[in-house]
């Protein structure tokens, strides 16, 4: 459960609330183990197209926990460097965000006190889906499955030579 909170004034800039249930081995799969609740992320998802050079220019980008160190340039510049060009090519967002957790209930077996801290950074991206309306479907795809193959040619062969007379 949670929400977003989009800040206009920072470009791309989300912020994610949401309660965290941990399942782990350590007791049997299927309980849950440690409970973060209020688990707060903060962060940004950016179109990849904005990530050179000029479009770091125009952008303002934080690393809301500090991570990475420096200045946001360094940052921006480490973000240039080292995640865009391991993106694949059908790439369209990057989604970056951190956030620090306090547990609310943990398994004793776990090892974490209840006055840890979890700290995490996840970076992903989006390709398009086929079907979207940015990336239809290909055509002779006569089953919407995204991709032509036989079952395709099966239909239109079921279909061939059929006539439907125009009204």
């Amino acid at each position: 459960m949670g929400s977003i909170i989009a800040s206009a004034d920072a470009n791309w800039a989300l912020q994610v609330i949401f309660d965290w249930y941990y399942d782990t081995p350590f007791a049997q799969m299927g309980t849950i183990d440690i409970t973060f609740d209020n688990y707060q992320w903060s962060g940004f998802t950016i179109p990849v197209s904005e990530l050179t050079t000029a479009g770091m220019g125009a952008t303002i980008l934080d690393d809301p926990l500090g991570y990475f160190g420096g200045s946001s340039a360094d940052f921006e510049s480490w973000l240039l460097s080292e995640v865009a060009p391991r993106l694949p090519e059908e790439a369209t967002y990057l989604l970056f965000v951190q956030g620090e957790a306090h547990p609310a209930w943990r398994n004793p077996s776990m090892g974490v006190q209840l006055e840890g801290i979890v700290g995490e950074t996840i970076i992903a991206y989006a390709v398009p889906q086929c079907g979207d309306p940015n990336h239809p479907y290909p055509p002779g795809d006569l089953n919407f499955d995204c991709h032509v193959d036989f079952l395709d040619f099966a239909i239109f062969s079921n279909h061939w030579l059929e006539f439907t007379a125009p009204e």
